[in-house]
């Protein structure tokens, strides 16, 4: 049986559903089911930091580098921007345009990771570029309600990731 992961505490948008896509938990819009939604914010798992890990923005430029090693290729991408929760959680954002191997349409993606002296939050938003800004305020305010956990994260699994 796989560990027990935990997730940021989070103000979730009012109305929105969620459902578990991996590890990942993803919100979507009212009216909206998770085979057609066309924008996510997605609430990864909460990580332990440790010693050996580089900073947050070396972090998402592995993370979209395996990304684009698997099926994503970036067309733009801006960041790292500073990021603060309004629970005093730091972090950083970057902006991220492309599209999946080999013609899927177009996506763009805000990468949020914020971090206290124990973990690590990740927090993004995924939708087409021309529906960006309907939902990028909402994003903003789930990100930057992260609140510091208090309880004992599991450790990162290593790769390839346990099945579920």
């Amino acid at each position: 049986m796989p560990p027990q992961l935990q997730y940021p505490d989070i103000d979730p948008p009012k109305d929105w559903t969620y459902f578990r896509a991996g590890p990942q938990i993803r919100l979507i819009p009212p009216g909206t089911r998770q085979d057609t939604a066309e924008h996510a914010i997605i609430i990864s798992p909460i990580v332990p930091k440790l010693p050996q890990m580089p900073g947050l923005s070396a972090l998402i430029e592995q993370a979209l580098e395996a990304e684009s090693r698997m099926s994503f290729e970036v067309t733009a991408k801006s960041g790292p921007t500073p990021v603060t929760s309004t629970t005093g959680l730091t972090g950083v954002s970057y902006d991220v345009s492309g599209y999946a191997r080999p013609n899927r349409p177009s996506e763009r993606r805000l990468y949020v990771m914020l971090e206290d002296d124990k973990y690590l939050y990740g927090v993004s938003y995924l939708t087409a570029p021309e529906l960006f800004d309907q939902h990028v305020d909402t994003f903003w305010a789930v990100a930057k309600s992260v609140r510091p956990f208090d309880g004992r994260a599991v450790p990162p699994a290593p790769y390839p990731f346990p099945v579920e």
